[in-house]
This record gives structure tokens, sequence and C-alpha cells, in this order.
């Protein structure tokens, strides 16, 4: 139960991080066209709610995912002496919400503005979700379904995402990343939706 808890603050945050940039934060580099932002720029508004975002969503995340391993582990070893039956559907549990606190540092080091971490942490984002995938089927890499395929490419077009946003490219070359991360979004979309 309590990795499906942290999917889902997980979630709710990515849509209020997304909606908070939309309303009230201008783009870099100036997308071309002039809808964003869509309420007016309010830095007020944008540094309120980034505070609010990493206090509570960064550190509660990956807390909660913390005290479901503390909470594993307790429970393994109490039970070891009884009999070690179920802890593993636990521990594949635990292993399929891995993904989330790796997503959760990247989007805390893409926040300040961290590209190098922001990167790493994706990339490792990609390897559990790919783990955690051929665990959860027991087939290994013959258990990577077309959800597992959109949220790889989900995790890759943010890696695209933040090389345009981070980078000190020209803002040509960024805004091209910028529709090159819509691209792997939508290949995503498409491969689940089909």
């Amino acid at each position: 139960m309590l990795p499906e808890v942290v999917n889902v603050v997980w979630l709710c945050g990515n849509v209020i991080w997304g909606l908070e940039e939309i309303l009230w934060d201008s783009q870099d580099p100036e997308m071309p066209y002039a809808w964003t932002p869509v309420l007016g720029e309010n830095p007020a508004i944008y540094a309120l709610i980034e505070g609010h975002f990493v206090k509570s969503f960064f550190y509660l995340g990956p807390a909660l995912w913390a005290g479901w391993f503390v909470y594993f582990m307790w429970r393994r070893r109490r039970r070891r002496d009884v009999d070690d039956e179920g802890s593993g559907p636990a521990a594949a549990s635990l292993l399929m919400s891995s993904h989330l606190v790796a997503w959760a540092k990247m989007d805390l080091f893409w926040c300040y503005g961290l590209m190098w971490p922001a990167l790493l942490s994706n990339l490792a984002t990609v390897a559990l979700l790919l783990i955690s995938a051929g665990v959860e089927t027991g087939a290994g890499w013959h258990g990577i379904d077309r959800s597992d395929f959109a949220w790889v490419c989900w995790t890759l077009s943010n890696f695209t995402w933040i090389i345009s946003e981070l980078s000190e490219y020209s803002d040509e070359i960024r805004l091209i990343l910028r529709f090159v991360s819509g691209g792997i979004a939508c290949l995503g979309f498409l491969v689940l939706s089909s």
C-alpha cells in the first residue's frame, strides 16, 4: 500500500509543478509563441509553490519509501524465526517503487539547476524501471511491456528536456531539443495507447 501512496504523492507533485510552470513562469528559452505564462508572470506565487514543492514533495516521497524499507526489514527480521513467507511480494513491491526515489531526486536536482546530477538520476530511474519490470513479471528483460516502455520514454523525454533547459547550447538547439523531448513523450503515449 505504501508504494502506491508514494506514487500518488509523486504524481500529484508533478501535476502541481507543471501547472505552476504553465500558469506563472516564463519559459527559458522563450518559446515561439506568447502563450506562457498563461496567467502572467508572478515570481511571488512561483517562489511560494516552488518552496512548498521542494520541502514536501522531494522529501516526502523518499521518506515514505525509506519508511517502507525500514518496515520491510523489520518485518523480515521478525518473521525470520517463524517463516520467511510473504517477504517476496514485499521485496518486489519495494523494488518496483524504487524508481520513484531516483525520479524525485532527478526532479530535485533539476529544480536547483544541477544538470549532471539530474541526468545521472534520470539514467538511474531508467535502470530501476527496467529492473523492476523484470522483477514484476519474473521474466527478466522479456517482462518489459508497453507501460514500461511508456515510462522509459517519459523518463528519456525528461532527460532531453533537462538538457534543453539547463545546458549552455544556443536557443535554436535548445528549442529543437524541446521538440525532440515532446516527440519522445508522444512516442511513449502512442505505444501505451495502441
